[in-house]
């Protein structure tokens, strides 16, 4: 008799979606948006000076605005939907945005959010759905610009794309240890904004 396959549990059963608790969602919104807004919104003015450019694949131009669009758009919607989940897709996780807010909310003064493996969404969720959606939409971000560099030898051009390269990276800096956390993710806002930040395995308290 053949034997019946194994039945995923644990992290790696991902098949109900999750309402992100709303000061969560709200703090989850502040820290991205805090960390990856300005340097997203710095690259568009470099690829506005490709475009056109007969040194350069247009198509490659396309794929990287749409990919600063895709970025810029999830971190309005962060900032401004009414309700985020967590859904499941097929080979993943995504995140699904309710309609905005009427009314814009004031943040706290002082807050701080845990998130692990306890919590709601788990730490290990945020991090699928991290990944799904900031990995993919920097692809172009990080290997376009390398190739128009290849390709001509026009000072200006090699350093426009050098600056979206360089603001490319930035970003999959600022956000890889984010989504690759092990253990905790802190949110803390403070009269400085909202910073998101791994919490070392030395650091954090043993629970009781």
């Amino acid at each position: 008799m053949d034997a019946k396959p194994e039945v995923p549990v644990g992290k790696d059963l991902e098949t109900k979606e999750v309402i992100l608790p709303t000061e969560t969602a709200r703090a989850l919104g502040r820290g991205l948006n805090q960390l990856l807004n300005k340097p997203t919104t710095q690259i568009k003015p470099y690829i506005d000076s490709l475009k056109n450019d007969p040194r350069v694949d247009q198509e490659y131009i396309l794929a990287m605005e749409t990919a600063v669009n895709k970025i810029l758009v999830i971190l309005h919607k962060f900032k401004h939907a009414r309700e985020i989940k967590i859904v499941p897709i097929p080979g993943g996780l995504d995140f699904a945005f309710s309609e905005e807010r009427e009314t814009e909310e004031q943040p706290p003064i002082q807050s701080e959010i845990i998130i692990d493996d306890t919590t709601t969404p788990t730490l290990h969720q945020l991090n699928v759905t991290m990944q799904h959606n900031f990995n993919n939409i920097l692809m172009p971000l990080m290997g376009y610009p390398e190739m128009i560099q290849l390709s001509t030898q026009d000072a200006t051009t090699i350093q426009y794309a050098e600056e979206i390269l360089s603001r490319s990276q930035s970003i999959f800096n600022a956000i890889n240890p984010i989504q690759n956390a092990d253990n905790q993710l802190r949110i803390s806002t403070d009269s400085n904004g909202t910073t998101i930040t791994p919490v070392q395995p030395a650091l954090v308290k043993q629970k009781i």
